[in-house]
């Protein structure tokens, strides 16, 4: 009967303690494996859907415990010249997908530059243009959170129409709320 009485208390718990510590694993090294993989699959998943290329720096996403971050986001159109440089911030998975809490997503952009072409385009839109070949983002499901703010600041915006004049403006802000409902 102690065999029995240790069969059935040392695998339980055997399996709990194995649990708990795969858990701490994930929670604590989740954002820096997450970062260091994600930067690749996010600039090639770019790559395969706009025409544009996209650089990521430091990455740490899925964090639990910290603030999401990519703090070198560089975007370029389809000829390689850089059309945006920024960086992004958002709240831990766990206050991000709550709901009832105040999430705030937040894009600083340090340079925005804004070229006309003849035809009317942007590089900006060149940049964000889906291929042809596109294939899209397949079964991808999740649940977004039903409100959630935004903030975007840009300390630097260059805008050149196609006749080459062109605009300087700089310190811009812009924030808002994206709230979903359903109808």
């Amino acid at each position: 009967s102690s065999r029995w009485f240790t069969c059935l208390v040392k695998g339980p718990l055997g399996c709990f303690a194995f649990l708990f510590g795969a858990s701490v694993v994930v929670v604590l090294f989740l954002p820096s494996a997450a970062g260091r993989m994600g930067d690749r699959v996010l600039e090639r998943a770019f790559a395969r859907q706009f025409e544009g290329t996209l650089e990521l720096g430091e990455v740490w996403l899925g964090s639990f415990y910290n603030q999401q971050r990519i703090d070198s986001l560089i975007v370029r159109d389809p000829d390689g010249q850089e059309v945006l440089r920024g960086s992004l911030r958002a709240p831990a998975l766990g206050t991000l997908f709550a709901r009832g809490q105040n999430a705030t997503v937040e894009l600083h952009l340090a340079s925005l530059h804004l070229l006309e072409f003849p035809d009317g385009s942007t590089n900006l839109e060149r940049a964000f243009r889906q291929r042809e070949d596109a294939t899209g983002l397949g079964e991808v499901s999740f649940e977004l959170p039903s409100r959630c703010n935004f903030s975007v600041t840009i300390d630097r915006l260059r805008w050149s129409d196609a006749r080459g004049r062109g605009e300087l403006l700089a310190d811009l802000a812009w924030s808002g709320t994206i709230e979903l409902r359903s109808f």
